[in-house]
């Protein structure tokens, strides 16, 4: 049972997204952001079982949650609130870890310590579209042949991985000229 949109509708083509993003006010965004929002959040406090658990540790009846004003009441998770207070399956769609296909990496956030979470398709379809707008709009790559470096670190750390896996989903999806490097960060 996986009925999370991929993306929002009208994302599909990143060109007309961006031809969009000129065009329609600031408003239009606004409230297509808020509406996902609380479509996420309903989605998830209803089949989540960590999030459906900890909003009820936190007196916040979902029911409740109508407008963008109301979600700001709901508590942030954290990795110490959330993330490690939950066992892996509990904080899946579903209850379900075993049987899906994951990317496992880690981050380390503020305190150096690192923490690993997993991942699915989804979210780097996601970040991809965003990727692939940022260089449709800053570096014409529908235009020119373009060489992204990738100076994240890589291995198990997200910004290098997620990053890499983006560029390649983009430039397969919208067939552009893209040449990637990962040499992480060391100058050497």
């Amino acid at each position: 049972m996986n009925n999370l949109p991929l993306l929002p509708v009208g994302y599909e083509n990143p060109t007309q997204l961006l031809d969009d993003l000129k065009r329609k006010p600031e408003e239009y965004w606004i409230k297509s952001g808020e509406k996902r929002v609380l479509n996420l959040f309903h989605l998830m406090a209803k089949r989540v079982p960590a999030y459906k658990d900890f909003l009820k540790k936190n007196r916040v009846y979902k029911d409740k949650i109508k407008t963008i004003t109301d979600f700001r009441l709901v508590p942030t998770i954290d990795k110490n609130n959330y993330l490690r207070s939950y066992p892996r399956e509990a904080l899946c769609w579903d209850g379900i870890f075993e049987k899906k296909r994951w990317t496992i990496s880690t981050t380390s956030g503020s305190t150096g310590e690192p923490f690993y979470f997993p991942r699915e398709d989804l979210q780097d379809w996601q970040y991809a579209v965003t990727a692939e707008l940022y260089l449709l709009s800053n570096f014409s790559i529908d235009k020119k042949s373009t060489l992204y470096i990738v100076g994240f670190p890589m291995g198990g750390w997200i910004g290098g991985l997620f990053t890499y896996q983006a560029l390649k989903l983009l430039s397969k999806r919208g067939n552009y000229n893209i040449s990637v490097i990962t040499p992480g960060i060391l100058r050497d």
